[in-house]
């Protein structure tokens, strides 16, 4: 509708319905839309999963982005993620012995956001900067940078290569290394910054070529 467009899912429960405290046991629900606002297009998504075999499953999360032309050639773009799990643990799910034992949620919540910005080099080549940044839980924090070149061969085909860096504080980061089976110590490869003797960032160079058929 003028622009917009939407999509909206859910399932049915995905168990025995013996507990009255558990009665949406495994259903999933999303919804997502977007469309124009003036010059600039919008989305918004969001999604749940509800009680399953262990709290840890459990998840709700939501997502909002945009993008804008800043001038000829020249788009931004910016988005925010939030995500709350369960606490890991189904002790004490659906029980009623214990104060507050029933959907009670310890969440665990992570914040994301991204930046971005592309330029129009001609009318077949774009490229493109993306930066985004995360507080993972444990008082970790991650953030990717990436700059992409994709070039237009056709209206159907096109070939990109993208330089990427990835650091994360306070845990390790991709499969760096081979896990050492006597002390299950990593050895690490291509000698990556570290942070406590564990891999804590890398960088890719990737090349592809995509196409529509």
């Amino acid at each position: 509708m003028s622009g917009f467009t939407a999509n909206v899912m859910t399932t049915m429960r995905n168990s025995t319905n013996n507990n009255a405290y558990i009665i949406d046991r495994g259903r999933y629900s999303a919804f997502s839309v977007s469309g124009p606002l003036g010059p600039i297009t919008v989305n918004a998504a969001y999604h749940s999963q509800a009680y399953t075999a262990a709290q840890g499953n459990e998840y709700t999360g939501y997502a909002i982005g945009g993008m804008v032309p800043i001038t000829d050639g020249i788009t931004l773009s910016a988005g925010y993620i939030s995500t709350k799990t369960g606490n890991g643990t189904a002790a004490g799910q659906g029980t009623s012995t214990a104060a507050g034992a029933n959907n009670v949620r310890d969440d665990n919540r992570t914040d994301s956001y991204n930046v971005g910005i592309g330029f129009d080099l001609s009318q077949s080549t774009k490229l493109l900067a993306n930066y985004a940044s995360s507080n993972v839980v444990a008082n970790q924090s991650t953030t990717l940078m990436n700059v992409m070149l994709v070039n237009s061969l056709s209206a159907r085909t096109k070939v990109y290569g993208a330089l990427g860096y990835g650091n994360r504080v306070g845990a390790s980061i991709g499969t760096l290394g081979a896990v050492n089976a006597n002390d299950g110590s990593v050895a690490l490869n291509n000698n990556p910054s570290t942070n406590n003797g564990v891999a804590s960032s890398n960088n890719a160079i990737v090349f592809g070529v995509a196409h529509s058929f």
